[in-house]
């Protein structure tokens, strides 16, 4: 026994100092560890810094491009914007074009109409066209109508009022009229309607009715003198024919020659009435004049509106320019833009899976840290259960020694014995035959002392683990809901019963026992 406790003092001593080293070295490894745990913290502050960073980079770099997209796009839109633009102005430039150049044309006939002198007698073409210069004594003819500005809702009744005086041609004085008569007679050159002046009737001013007005004031400002003045002179335009008509019967002193209405209905001086209206004559001299000059004031406008509308497609023109260099330069920082977004995302995602780098060597580590904390406090434990053995088989082997030292005193004492007993020992053999019957019984009674006792331990082992698994089952049981309790309460009693069996078997395994033990004692006696 000595020998094995010192054994197993050898053992527990080495296994003490191996337990302190493994103490040791996790300490050490558990310094290390915290040391680089804190490392690595830092970095993943500094790596989720980086990340914050480059989000806040990514998230500025999209909406600056998401910026500069809606940029371009309004852009584009504006170029679109500026394109129909451009091209609704073409298509108005050409509209004016084609009246433009309808007007030119008309205002070109009209004019090639005008210097033909369509429209007159041909004695009064040959008389303007110079034909009879000869007999007007270096005067110059001149077309009644000429210089006549008569404005356009008038052209109807000045034309009505006119009648042949519209071809009239103006000559000196009545010896040429009469030598221009001649001379055309003569030639058969065709007739012609002419004008002298000094002859026209001039009547004091009147009072007039509502709706009739002097002739004379639907003309423009004409030169002084101009013998249309005398022509139109006590003629007037009427609003209405049937009022002028009911005024005139009311009022038969009215004096005048002509009354015209802007349809073009005329009423003269001896009561004749001029009306309806068919298809107007192609060589009004009057209206032709109205034409001309309305023509050209058109041409005029459109001339302008063609200067302004071709200034308006090269303004426009001009910004669609500058709106495609603008757009192709937001092209170009969509691009360059796009190109740093997707550089930053590039670093986003590498500080993204640095931080998760960091992380998993956090998780990794700090697992490593706990597990090294458990190991570090299981060492601890093995190593204070391995002091306690240790002391206690030191102590164990300090008593064996003590114990031996005493049976070795008193092996000397029994050697002295020995001999007494030596003497006593035929008497002894003798009482011993005697009582080898009676051992012979008693070692019946002991082996079945002894398989009782067996039998007993195996039901008290029996006993307890069933007292083990009743009592987890009683605190498995204590941990569910009050529906239990009555199982619970149930298993206590069950293992009350069972205790006070236990108990019971105890008494009875004690008793067997204290019968082995007297046995064995007397036996031994």
């Amino acid at each position: 026994a000595l020998l094995q406790l010192e054994s197993s003092v050898a053992r527990l001593r080495t296994d003490c100092t191996g337990h302190e080293v493994d103490q040791k070295t996790s300490a050490q490894r558990h310094d290390a560890l915290a040391a680089e745990l804190d490392s690595i913290r830092a970095q993943q502050h500094a790596a989720a810094l980086a990340a914050m960073d480059a989000v806040a980079r990514a998230e500025a770099t999209q909406a600056e491009k998401n910026r500069l997209q809606q940029e371009a796009a309004a852009g584009q839109q504006t170029i679109l914007d500026l394109t129909r633009e451009f091209r609704d102005a073409q298509r108005v430039l050409q509209e004016i074009d084609r009246a433009l150049a309808q007007r030119s044309a008309r205002l070109k006939l009209l004019q090639q109409l005008q210097e033909k002198w369509e429209g007159f007698g041909e004695g009064a073409k040959a008389l303007l066209q110079g034909k009879l210069d000869s007999v007007l004594n270096g005067s110059k003819p001149a077309a009644l109508s000429a210089g006549l500005d008569v404005r356009p809702e008038a052209g109807q009744a000045i034309e009505a009022l006119l009648g042949a005086a519209a071809e009239a041609v103006g000559v000196a004085d009545p010896a040429t009229a009469l030598r221009v008569l001649e001379k055309l007679s003569a030639g058969q050159l065709g007739s012609a309607v002419l004008h002298v002046p000094g002859f026209a009737v001039t009547t004091p001013p009147v009072s007039l009715p509502p709706g009739l007005i002097p002739a004379v004031s639907a003309l423009g400002d004409l030169e002084p003198g101009h013998p249309a003045l005398g022509v139109l002179a006590e003629c007037y335009l009427a609003d209405d024919l049937g009022a002028f008509l009911a005024f005139w019967q009311a009022n038969p002193g009215f004096a005048f020659l002509a009354v015209a209405t802007r349809q073009g209905d005329l009423v003269d001086r001896r009561g004749l009435i001029f009306g309806g209206h068919g298809k107007k004559a192609a060589t009004s001299i009057v209206q032709r004049r109205i034409d001309l000059r309305e023509t050209a004031r058109a041409l005029a406008e459109e001339q302008h509106r063609h200067d302004a509308q071709k200034s308006a497609i090269e303004a426009v023109n001009a910004r669609l320019s500058a709106a495609e260099q603008a757009l192709e330069a937001k092209r170009a920082e969509v691009l360059a833009i796009s190109q740093q977004a997707a550089s930053v995302q590039t670093e986003q995602r590498a500080a993204q899976r640095s931080v998760d780098d960091v992380a998993q060597r956090l998780r990794r580590m700090e697992a490593e840290l706990g597990a090294l904390g458990t190991a570090r406090h299981e060492a601890q434990t093995r190593y204070e259960k391995a002091a306690a053995g240790l002391a206690t088989a030191e102590g164990g082997a300090a008593a064996q020694r003590d114990q031996i030292t005493q049976l070795e005193s008193r092996l000397a004492g029994d050697r002295t014995d020995r001999d007494v007993r030596r003497e006593s020992l035929a008497q002894a053999r003798l009482e011993l035959a005697e009582r080898r019957q009676k051992v012979e019984v008693l070692d019946r009674g002991l082996a079945d002392m002894a398989r009782r006792r067996a039998q007993l331990a195996e039901i008290l082992t029996q006993r307890e683990q069933e007292i083990e698994t009743w009592s987890a089952q009683i605190e498995a049981l204590g941990a569910d809901s009050a529906r239990d309790s009555e199982r619970g309460a149930q298993l206590a009693g069950t293992l009350v019963i069972a205790q006070q069996q236990v108990e019971k078997v105890r008494l009875e395994l004690a008793e067997v026992e204290k019968a082995i033990t007297a046995l064995e004692s007397s036996q031994h006696g």
